[in-house]
């Protein structure tokens, strides 16, 4: 019997030491992707603490619309970069009037990685509160402070990323010419293969957010 115990303890700090270096593997991982920074996480804990029912309410909502729902932290997080004095207001969480409109960009962005234009994504922005668009002197009509935007980067591996990342621009714009009207669809491409979408307006811009300047616009 004692023999048997013995063996059972062993077996269980086995396990253990398994599970620590599996969470230490993602962890170097998500580090690697330059995902999101240890200091960002450390906001995000204390943040959630004083916001833990809403965000759950306000998760358990969107995963009820969207098939695939991105995790809560990326649904309330800004992620681009800002002074120190911004960070506080980095995660928010919008007004429920506001919910649906995320959805609704979500579900473009579904429609876009079913169709192939590409696999896997990283939100970086989303719904920013009017404190944070002010700290950071972000547009005064921004479709963010109504929870209508969603910027993001393609995370797809690829051995030729320049050539991967000019095909899915040339996609993007090809869906967004032909849907885009009816989906009331705003693209906006950036620098550093970050794209914005919305559907609060059919539009489109890019590195100077005018439409002069977004590929969709150029022959």
């Amino acid at each position: 019997m004692k023999i048997h115990n013995k063996i059972v303890c062993l077996f269980a700090v086995f396990l253990t030491l398994m599970a620590c270096n599996k969470s230490q593997d993602k962890k170097t991982a998500a580090s690697d992707t330059g995902q999101i920074s240890e200091n960002e996480r450390l906001q995000y804990q204390k943040w959630r603490e004083k916001n833990a029912v809403q965000l759950d309410e306000y998760y358990q909502y969107i995963s009820s619309k969207i098939k695939d729902a991105p995790e809560p932290y990326y649904l309330v997080y800004t992620g681009h970069s800002m002074p120190k004095k911004c960070e506080e207001f980095r995660y928010a969480i919008p007004p429920k009037a506001d919910w649906l409109h995320l959805v609704k960009s979500l579900k473009v962005i579904e429609q876009l990685r079913e169709q192939g234009v590409f696999k896997q994504y990283r939100i970086i922005s989303t719904y920013r509160s009017p404190e944070m668009n002010t700290c950071v002197r972000g547009a005064k009509k921004s479709k963010h402070m109504a929870n209508f935007a969603v910027d993001f980067k393609i995370i797809d591996q690829d051995a030729d990323l320049e050539k991967k990342h000019k095909k899915t621009t040339q996609q993007l714009c090809e869906f967004w010419r032909k849907k885009g009207p009816k989906l009331n669809m705003g693209l906006g491409i950036y620098p550093r293969h970050i794209y914005h979408i919305d559907t609060a307006a059919f539009r489109t811009w890019g590195g100077n957010y005018k439409s002069d300047s977004s590929p969709c616009m150029q022959k």
